[in-house]
């Protein structure tokens, strides 16, 4: 499957999912509102199918899978999800995004089952799973909890977490009310050596590459070839929001070049690498980026989906670790 191929497998599985989740949320306020055991069934119904393949997943991947022991696990979940329900209802709470709390019931009584399961096997009779491992003090509940096994269904997954924050940080960018030729530097130096698997190995290497690729074209013709490849490549509704499209229409300030020209210079018509310089895109492109980094944190931190995913899979090592779990550093 190529590239292509593969992104758009994706945003269809995205789509199926959010549908999935709103017809649980649907579901959900029904239930709420009505006690009816008919209602609490379709609820049941409609969670079960959203989380019998992570369910299932996990339960294989930890050797502990049985027909028995995945019904437990969803009884245990759906138990769960009753009483949240009524936790709610006593609240006067009704929830919103409730699939997202709903699969981290069924989450954690997955792993409830999982331990359940390795606490009674012989291998672990003499063995508690909260000792160390090694001299790593790495115990062996953190081996299940981390789950490091050599599973295709999980390299898919993790894939999915990283094409979805990947276009999530192309949205950061592009709805960005930056500077155009910055966020040009942005894209140019750091996001199409990625599409293209042609990342260079230093800042320096990497502004070269895109003023090389820049040299000779207007900023109104890298517009349109930047959207191309991302469109083609990435998601095909990525284009430059209108700030961006705006500011290509007035005036460019070219400082002393400005004494040159004849006759004012609109934006989206000056050749890019005439004014700005290496130096200037690897300076650009280093800005832009933490600044775009910045308000990809804030939209992952409002996409609960996303976020239940992204946790799952980073670890301590990760940058994306102390925002995600510690909120941020300064």
């Amino acid at each position: 499957m190529g590239q292509r191929d593969w992104v758009n497998n994706l945003l269809l599985k995205s789509e199926a999912r959010k549908r999935q989740s709103e017809a649980i949320q649907a579901a959900y306020e029904k239930y709420y509102a009505s006690r009816s055991d008919a209602d609490f069934g379709i609820l049941i119904k409609e969670l079960d199918s959203y989380c019998i393949s992570w369910v299932r997943k996990q339960l294989w991947r930890t050797g502990c899978y049985t027909d028995e022991k995945e019904e437990n696990t969803l009884q245990e979940s759906r138990i769960a999800v009753w009483e949240l329900v009524e936790k709610d209802r006593k609240a006067s709470a009704c929830r919103q995004n409730f699939s997202y709390y709903a699969f981290g019931v069924y989450k954690y009584k997955t792993w409830d089952e999982i331990r359940k399961v390795i606490a009674n096997r012989n291998k672990w009779n003499s063995v508690s799973i909260h000792e160390p491992m090694d001299d790593s003090g790495r115990t062996y509940e953190d081996k299940i909890v981390s789950a490091e096994f050599d599973d295709g269904a999980a390299r898919d997954e993790q894939r999915v977490l990283f094409d979805r924050m990947f276009l999530l940080y192309c949205h950061s960018f592009l709805e960005s009310s930056a500077f155009p030729p910055r966020l040009l530097a942005l894209y140019y130096a750091r996001v199409l050596p990625h599409l293209l698997g042609k990342i260079p190995d230093s800042k320096k290497a990497s502004a070269k590459w895109a003023y090389e690729y820049m040299e000779g074209q207007t900023i109104g013709c890298l517009k349109a070839d930047s959207e191309g490849y991302l469109c083609s490549m990435v998601d095909k509704t990525l284009q430059w929001g209108g700030e961006f499209c705006r500011k290509l229409q007035e005036e460019a300030e070219l400082g002393k070049k400005a004494k040159l020209q004849k006759k004012p210079v609109i934006l989206k018509d000056v050749v890019y690498t005439e004014v700005y310089d290496k130096g200037k895109i690897e300076d650009w492109a280093d800005y832009m980026h933490k600044v775009a980094a910045k308000t990809f944190m804030y939209m992952l931190l409002e996409d609960a989906e996303l976020l239940e995913l992204a946790e799952e899979y980073i670890t301590h090592d990760d940058t994306l670790y102390r925002y995600i779990r510690k909120g941020g550093d300064k």
